[in-house]
C-alpha cells in the first residue's frame, strides 16, 4: 500500500486501484459467506470508493490514497479476528460543516447525514469560529475557498483553540491545487476530499470509524 501512496503516475495509479478493487471484492465474498458482517460492511464501502477513484484517478489526492491504505489495513486486522458478528454499534458523531456555497454545502451535509452524523452547518466562517470556541465536535468539514475567510485560514485559527488542536478536519475542493495547503493549515490531522468524491469518501471514512 505504501507503493500506492507514493505512486504519482495517473495511469499506474488507476491500474493499482483496479487490482486492489478485485482483491477487495474477493474479501467481500469471503466475509459474506463467513458471516463476518463487520468485514463485509467495510469491504463493500471500500469497493464502492475504489470504483469511483479508478475512473477518475487524477482527482485523487495523496490523502485519499492514505485513506484507502488505512481501510486495507483495518480489513487486514478484521481478517485476523475469529468472531463473527455485526461489529461494534454505531455511536453518534457530531460534525460542523462550514461552506458559503449552497450546492456544495447541501451535498456535504447529505453525505454526512447518510452516515449518521449529527450536523451543525454554517455559511459564515467567522461565525463558525465563534461557535467552535465554545463547542467541541468530532469532525470539522471546511470548504477550502470561501469569500469571508478561506478554509485554510479558519483551520489555522481553529488549531489555536485548545479544544480543537487535534479535531479531524476535512477540506473539500480541488485536490490538484490544495494538498500542500491543507497539510500546512491543519497540522497534519486532515483529509482532503476532491469535490467529485464527497459522498463516497465520507462514507468510507465513517465506515472506518465504526470498524475500529
Amino acid at each position: 500500500m505504501q507503493e500506492l501512496v507514493r505512486c504519482k503516475n495517473t495511469a499506474a495509479r488507476a491500474a493499482k486501484y483496479g487490482e486492489l478493487r478485485s482483491r477487495v471484492h474477493l474479501v467481500l465474498n469471503y466475509a459474506i459467506v463467513a458471516g463476518r458482517y463487520d468485514m463485509a460492511r467495510l469491504a463493500a464501502t471500500l469497493q464502492s470508493f475504489l470504483n469511483v477513484v479508478r475512473e477518475k484517478p487524477r482527482y485523487t489526492a495523496d490523502s485519499g490514497a492514505r485513506t484507502i491504505s488505512l481501510a486495507v489495513d483495518v480489513l487486514g486486522l478484521l481478517c485476523c479476528g475469529n468472531a463473527a458478528g455485526q461489529g461494534p454499534q454505531l455511536a453518534e458523531f457530531t460534525a460542523v460543516v462550514v461552506d458559503d456555497e449552497l450546492t456544495s454545502r447541501s451535498v456535504v451535509c447529505s453525505a454526512l447525514r447518510s452516515t449518521g452524523f449529527k450536523l451543525n452547518s454554517c455559511v459564515d466562517p467567522i461565525k463558525a469560529l465563534k461557535q467552535l470556541q465554545s463547542h467541541s465536535t468530532d469532525l470539522v468539514v471546511l470548504k477550502a475557498l470561501m469569500r469571508e475567510m478561506s478554509g485554510f485560514d479558519l483551520c489555522k485559527k481553529l488549531r489555536s483553540l485548545p479544544a480543537h488542536k487535534k479535531t479531524p478536519v476535512i477540506f473539500v475542493g480541488d485536490a490538484n491545487d490544495l494538498e500542500s495547503k491543507a497539510r500546512a493549515a491543519s497540522g497534519g490531522v486532515y483529509e482532503l476530499i476532491p469535490t467529485p468524491f464527497i459522498s463516497h469518501a465520507i462514507h468510507l471514512c465513517r465506515t472506518l470509524s465504526k470498524s475500529h
